[in-house]
């Protein structure tokens, strides 16, 4: 599969649409199939996700969740370190992230001051934890 995605939007009446998100070739297929052939379709399509784009998703969705203190951890330097070790990958963001998540709260709940901001050594983990690093 690519890292290129679609959303798709389905409609059969134009009042009342659907809202696919999915890797490319999935897409392809599913527009394939004879009951798709008729409804009406936008597709847009997408590559990898710029630094910038990372650091606005970043503190969006902390932002959103009430967790704006995390959101401001985050900076240019953190979204490239990211971008690179992820590739720019939506989904490979959202797991580097989550295991990033888990170990700021392991720090804090074990009283970690060192690990308790982000930096070089906290995004490695990260990585390495994800397989984005070969340890071997």
């Amino acid at each position: 599969m690519t890292n290129l995605s679609l959303f798709v939007v389905l409609s059969d009446t134009k009042l009342f649409q659907f809202v696919l998100a999915m890797h490319k070739d999935e897409g392809i297929i599913l527009l394939n199939k004879k009951q798709f052939k008729t409804r009406t379709k936008l597709v847009i399509e997408y590559g990898n996700l710029e630094e910038n784009e990372i650091l606005r998703y970043i503190q969006t969705l902390l932002m959103g969740h009430m967790h704006g203190d995390i959101a401001l951890m985050f900076s240019t330097h953190e979204a490239k370190v990211i971008a690179r070790y992820a590739k720019g990958n939506f989904r490979t963001i959202k797991k580097f992230l989550y295991t990033l998540m888990k170990l700021l709260d392991y720090a804090q709940q074990k009283n970690l001051s060192k690990y308790r901001k982000l930096g070089s050594c906290l995004l490695t983990m990260a990585a390495l934890d994800i397989g984005l690093i070969d340890d071997k």
